[in-house]
């Protein structure tokens, strides 16, 4: 399964299917609770507004 991290420092999102933890700007980064297709369905303004939510959330 794919999973969504975003660094609300830096504003940066990675993904990856790997790893359960991700650090950004020497902190962890926050899984976002997304499904990765709908992320990635996303344009660049959508994602910008849907982490600026979460990350108040």
């Amino acid at each position: 399964m794919m999973r969504v991290f975003y660094c609300i420092k830096c504003k940066k999102y990675y993904y990856t299917n790997k790893q359960d933890r991700a650090v950004c700007c020497g902190e962890p980064m926050y899984q976002v609770d997304v499904e990765f297709t709908d992320f990635v369905k996303m344009d660049q303004e959508e994602r910008e507004e849907f982490l600026r939510l979460y990350a108040l959330a």
